[in-house]
């Protein structure tokens, strides 16, 4: 798995990635794949919920078939928000790493992820 050097990056593209959560397994938001040649840095995970109760949510990096929780059963409250990762605490996706998330309750929590794409 190669790694760009982000010192000598000739392009950093700004993405949006959604995820409309659900409670089978974990679903992919962002995925950096195997050969890629890239470097994904994420720089926010933003979890809403829009149900009327509170709702458990998940987000993990999923690397060499083992998910590393960044929020495990992070409780949200009815039609409110939270942040699962800022600016400030951003991770990097090497390749074949990927941004996952589940949720307790179907239809009920929007995954909204910005970041960046190095090449």
């Amino acid at each position: 798995m190669a790694t760009p050097n982000i010192i000598n990056t000739s392009t950093v593209t700004g993405n949006l990635a959604v995820l409309s959560a659900n409670t089978v397994g974990m679903s992919n938001v962002v995925v950096n794949s195997v050969g890629s040649g890239q470097l994904i840095k994420i720089n926010t995970v933003t979890i809403a919920n829009y149900n009327t109760s509170s709702v458990a949510a998940n987000v993990d990096v999923y690397r060499s078939g083992v998910g590393y929780l960044i929020n495990g059963n992070i409780v949200v409250p009815g039609q409110s928000m939270l942040m699962g990762l800022t600016k400030d605490s951003s991770i990097y996706l090497n390749e074949g790493d990927s941004l996952r998330a589940n949720v307790g309750t179907n239809n009920s929590i929007h995954i909204t992820v910005s970041y960046d794409v190095y090449m």
